[in-house]
This record gives structure tokens, sequence and C-alpha cells, in this order.
């Protein structure tokens, strides 16, 4: 069969939030977040998420910090971009 980059996500599992382009209204994080604490996943939340430049989550390098970051965390098994 064919082979797949792609693996399920397990209990305990971890998942990274970022903002790669728009800030986040932190009132719209919140659910999402909440949704995280009660699933069987543990989750971090990069700091850039917070940030905000005119429309966007912190400037060019900020957004591409926070997605460098999470791909080279070795922890993060997936990535949620929110906006």
């Amino acid at each position: 069969g064919m082979s797949t980059p792609f693996h399920k996500l397990n209990p305990g599992d971890k998942i990274g939030i970022i903002a790669p382009a728009g800030w986040v209204d932190s009132a719209k994080l919140e659910p999402i977040i909440d949704y995280l604490r009660k699933s069987d996943f543990t989750f971090k939340v990069f700091d850039q998420v917070h940030k905000r430049e005119g429309r966007f989550a912190g400037s060019d390098s900020d957004r591409l910090d926070g997605l460098h970051n999470a791909f080279i965390d070795g922890e993060i098994k997936a990535i949620i971009c929110v906006r």
C-alpha cells in the first residue's frame, strides 16, 4: 500500500496552536482552549498567538517564528492555525 507521513493522534499527544495570519480575539480562542482542556490531548499555545500588529498576529518574523517553533518542537504532533 501507499505510505503516508501522517499519523493519527493518540491520547496525551500535544497540539500546537499558532496564528500565522490575522490576530486572534482571546474571547474567540477560549472555546478552543476549553475543548482541548476537556480532550485527551495536551496543548501548547505559542506566545506569538497573543501578539498583534495591525490586522496581523505580530510582525512577519513573529508569525514565521511561531510556525517554525511549532514545527521544530519535538513534542508537537499536530498544529492548529487559529485566526
